[in-house]
């Protein structure tokens, strides 16, 4: 009897204690393999990538949305007032006419006598039209320049001279030609002109 009851104690502290052993537990037979460490590894591997690329993702969003903020605030800072406009006052020129109706007699006439005076004295003044020298010589005399003893010397369409100026020998513009045979060439003076026909300044 004795005998039985050792053997039964014994069953039970041994036997679950060999079946509760590490290396006689059948679940940690496959505990430490390696090709299940290698499964997770490569589970992990394949994850990643996916998870870093939506954290890269979230990233470039977020910095866009903060981007579209900054401008939007930037833009707020800018006055928009479509209605200013800048108006320039435009001032009218006033034109300097200078006519001969609105000149004082005394300054119409002023160089009719001169001027009368050299024509009775024999002087004879040679132009042409396309003469600068010879127009700046007849405003000398202002609104008298109709009086002056002219004579023109261009032909019109053509290059030829006027007879009466080839009979007198006139070689430039402005020429002036005195009764005592004497010429001035080029713009003359009154002082010239008075000098040269005893007349008297105006």
């Amino acid at each position: 009897m004795k005998k039985y009851i050792s053997i039964l104690l014994l069953t039970l502290f041994i036997v679950p204690s060999v079946a509760l052993a590490s290396w006689w537990n059948p679940f940690s037979w496959f505990h430490n393999w390696n090709f299940l460490k290698k499964n997770q590894e490569i589970q992990i591997l394949e994850t990643l990538p996916g998870e870093i690329e939506k954290k890269l993702d979230d990233a470039s969003a977020s910095t866009q949305t903060q981007n579209i903020i900054d401008l939007q605030t930037e833009e707020s800072k800018i006055p928009t007032n479509t209605n200013t406009s800048v108006q320039v006052e435009a001032k009218p020129i006033k034109p300097v006419v200078v006519a001969s109706d609105t000149l004082p007699p005394s300054e119409i006439n002023k160089y009719d006598s001169f001027v009368t005076c050299l024509k009775n004295k024999g002087a004879v003044f040679y132009g042409a039209s396309w003469c600068s020298h010879c127009n700046t010589q007849k405003l000398l005399f202002g609104a008298s320049k109709d009086l002056l003893p002219y004579t023109e010397c261009s032909v019109p369409d053509s290059r030829e001279q006027a007879k009466a100026c080839k009979d007198n020998g006139i070689m430039a513009y402005p020429t002036w030609k005195f009764a005592d045979g004497s010429r001035l060439v080029g713009e003359a003076s009154f002082e010239e002109l008075a000098q040269k026909t005893s007349c008297r300044l105006p």
